[in-house]
Formats: C-alpha cells, sequence, structure tokens
C-alpha cells in the first residue's frame, strides 16, 4: 500500500551561549573541510543564501549547513536573534526526515512512531562526529512537527488523475482565522496561489495539500540552483500519483500540545513520545480534513440532488439543501459561497452544509466533463484500505500459528526449539 499517514519533518532547537555557538560554527567548517559532506550557506535579511566559505567568525543571521551529496535527512541551522527581553541569544536549529535520517530512503512514505529509534541512534551518531556542542537528541525541544498522510491516488481513486483530486480539495473550505498563502507571479504580475496545491495559514498552523511531484520538481531545482545534488528521476516517478496532506504545527500549536503532554506525566525536553504516537497523527489529519476537504464522497450536481430527493425530506430542507449545492457549484468554492452570505442567510448555509456532510456528500461537486458520477472521500478510502491490509495481516498470522501448532501435535520434541513462533 504506497498510500501512509505519519509525519514527515520535524524541526528542534536548543539554546547555546555566545562561546558554543562560534565554536559550534568552526567545527562545521572543520568538518565541511575534512569531509566535504556539508556545505554551509548564509541567509540574508532578504532570504538570498550566500556560500560561507571565507567570511571569519562573525555572528551570523542565520547559518544553513546541507549535506552536499547524499540526503542523510537533516539540515542543520545556526541563528543569532534577539530575544523578550531585548537581549542578543543564539541557538541551534535542526529540520529532520526521521524516515531517511533512520536509514530507509523512501521520499514518500510517511514516517511513524516506529521510525523515531534508528533516526535517535543516527541523530546521536552524526552529531559526535561534528560537534560536542551538538549534544544529543534528547537535548533539544521540539518546534514544530508536519504531521501527514500521502495518498496514492491510483490506489484510492481509481479512475482519477492527481489533478483532478486537486482541482476539487482546492473548492474547499478556508476555516475562520485562516488564509490563503499566495505568491507573487512574474508572469501574471499578481500574487496567485498555486494549481498544484492549495496551503492556509493561521499564526500557529500550516495545512498544505498538494502534488507530491510538483513539490519535488521544485525542491530539485532549487538544490541544483544551491550546487547540491538534485532529485533523481527514479525517485520523482515515485511521486506521480502521490497528494501529500500535511498539517504543519507551528511552534506555538507544538508548545500548546508539549505542555498537555506534561501534564499527563511526559517529562521529557521535547515530548515525541506523546506526539507521535499513531492516534496523535490520525487525530491531526483527521480533524484539519475533515475541516477543510470535508467528511463526505463527491458527487455530480445532478448525482448529488438525485440523493437528496431520494431521502424523502420536507419540501423546506430539500430545497435549502439543493440550494446550498447549486451556490458551491456556482462559485466553484465553499469559501467563496461562504462570502456570499451573511447574518442568517450564513447560518442556514453553515446548517445546509452540516447537514450534506451527515448524508455522506461533499458540497464540492465533480465537474461534468469528467465522465464519472462518483468519487469516494479518499481519506474515509485510506483508512478502509488500511483495515482490510490489517485484517488480511491477521489472517496470515492466525494462518501460520495454526500450521506451526499442527506441526506440533506431529512432532512434540518440536516444542523446545529456538524457532518457536519465531515468524
Amino acid at each position: 500500500m504506497r498510500s501512509s499517514l505519519g509525519f514527515h519533518t520535524l524541526s528542534l532547537s536548543m539554546p547555546l551561549t555566545f562561546d558554543g555557538m562560534n565554536e559550534l560554527i568552526c567545527d562545521f567548517k572543520k568538518y565541511s573541510k575534512e569531509t566535504g559532506e556539508i556545505k554551509m550557506f548564509l541567509l540574508d535579511q532578504k532570504g538570498n543564501r550566500i556560500e560561507y566559505k571565507n567570511i571569519n567568525r562573525a555572528t551570523p543571521l542565520k547559518l544553513i549547513i546541507q549535506y552536499y551529496k547524499d540526503n542523510h535527512g537533516i539540515e542543520w541551522s545556526v541563528d543569532s536573534y534577539t530575544n523578550y527581553a531585548g537581549f542578543p541569544a543564539y541557538k541551534v536549529s535542526v529540520k529532520i526526515n526521521p524516515k531517511i535520517l533512520g536509514g530507509v530512503h523512501d521520499y514518500i512514505t510517511a514516517a511513524t512512531y516506529n521510525d523515531m529509534e534508528a533516526a535517535i541512534e543516527n541523530f546521536n551518531l552524526e552529531s559526535e562526529k561534528i560537534s560536542y556542542v551538538l549534544r544529543t537528541f534528547d537535548c533539544y525541544r521540539l518546534d514544530r512537527i508536519d504531521y501527514c498522510i500521502n495518498f496514492s491516488v491510483d490506489e484510492l481513486a481509481p479512475g482519477c488523475s492527481p489533478e483532478q483530486i486537486m482541482t476539487l480539495i482546492r473548492r474547499g473550505d478556508i476555516p475562520r482565522y485562516y488564509k490563503e498563502w499566495q505568491e507573487y507571479s512574474n508572469i501574471s504580475h499578481r500574487k496567485k496561489s498555486s494549481p498544484d496545491s492549495f496551503y492556509l495559514v493561521n499564526k500557529s498552523l500550516g495545512i498544505n495539500c498538494y502534488r507530491k511531484l510538483a513539490e519535488m520538481e521544485k525542491r530539485s531545482e532549487q538544490r541544483e540552483q544551491n550546487g547540491l545534488s538534485v532529485i533523481s528521476q527514479s525517485v520523482l516517478d515515485t511521486a506521480k500519483n502521490i497528494i501529500r496532506f500535511e498539517v504543519q504545527e507551528k511552534y506555538r500549536k507544538t508548545y500548546v500540545q508539549s505542555r498537555k503532554a506534561e501534564d499527563s506525566g511526559n517529562l521529557g525536553q521535547n515530548k515525541y513520545e506523546s506526539l507521535l504516537d499513531d492516534l496523535s497523527c490520525n487525530n491531526a489529519v483527521s480533524y484539519y480534513f475533515h475541516k477543510i476537504i470535508g467528511k463526505g464522497d463527491w458527487y455530480t450536481l445532478n448525482e448529488a440532488i438525485r440523493i437528496i430527493q431520494s431521502r424523502k425530506f420536507n419540501k423546506q430542507k430539500e430545497i435549502r439543501l439543493i440550494s446550498a449545492l447549486r451556490i458551491v457549484n456556482h462559485y466553484h468554492s465553499v469559501a467563496k459561497a461562504k462570502e456570499a452570505f451573511e447574518g442568517d442567510g450564513l447560518e442556514d448555509f453553515r446548517k445546509s452544509l452540516k447537514d450534506l456532510s451527515c448524508m455522506g456528500i461533499n458540497p464540492v461537486t465533480i465537474p461534468k466533463g469528467w465522465g464519472m458520477k462518483h468519487i469516494p472521500n479518499i481519506l474515509y478510502a485510506y483508512f478502509d484500505k488500511k483495515n482490510e491490509e490489517n485484517m488480511n495481516k491477521i489472517e496470515i498470522d492466525e494462518k501460520i500459528v495454526k500450521e506451526y501448532l499442527k506441526e506440533m501435535i506431529k512432532t512434540p520434541s518440536k516444542i523446545n526449539s529456538p524457532r518457536l513462533f519465531n515468524f
């Protein structure tokens, strides 16, 4: 199963003294010179990267350390900043991909809690090689978690393309206090969103849904511009049918989650045991997917109307639900349809959206020319596939146990074998 749920990136940090920061920069420079494995970049105030070669030990605004050859699943940075009291402060930050850091070079499959043991072991080994200032994983505070689910479209919605699913997703809702991220286009000379993504942000969260192939192609171009190795075509090919939905919990949200974990008895520095278990990942992804994309399946407008009429509601409710569908269809977006209402009208519209959700109907409808009446909710399709996969595994395990016990009955002396239940 190519679809997967978990997390893909963690950001952590640890405070430094001024002397510790300068010593660490020297150690990074020494490691770069001796091994050639890393490149150092100074990030200026405009966000431009300047290769950090012959610059003296001046305090950097932000120093980025990247691995030049192979992707190790880790990227360091050293920062100087002004703290809340107005004094200069320093820290080392690290962004890790636990899957790759743990030695599994899979750029698509989400990491899970089970990947953390190997990732932490390799983190500590890598830190030890570079500088004692970097210390160990348990000395770092967890600043950000990117929970995610990777949808393999051909696996969960056969007959659909990633572009079609992204079209439907981009027509979803934009909750209150969120805004869609837009970038300036040199072609249209205005800010616009990407057709390959639906990225919503507020102060504590980022919700990003995008075609994985488009994102990796862009990242490969950026690496080439920075003098780093590009992403191979074989790796890019694995991302062709993947859509990633990620919940980026920034520092403010992660801090709140960490305090809750501490109240529950987790006294570790980074609380990863509480924040990265399967339940936490499932809850984060499901909550925001439902909030933005919805709980229902996608239907054509005519098919959705037929389902509503088949329920034999009273005429007033039937008209209200069908009107809500027609309005979303007209504006090509739940968010834009909401903007057309105010007061009691907005409350009625929200009530209709809730009623449609309870019926399993997504208010976003399938365009006529696509030649399909129904597309399943890809989150529910994932959980259905996962449950089916787990049931098959249980059946296989039970079959192995039964066959083994039959063999034991035939040959009792084998009970003392060290291979007992070693499946």
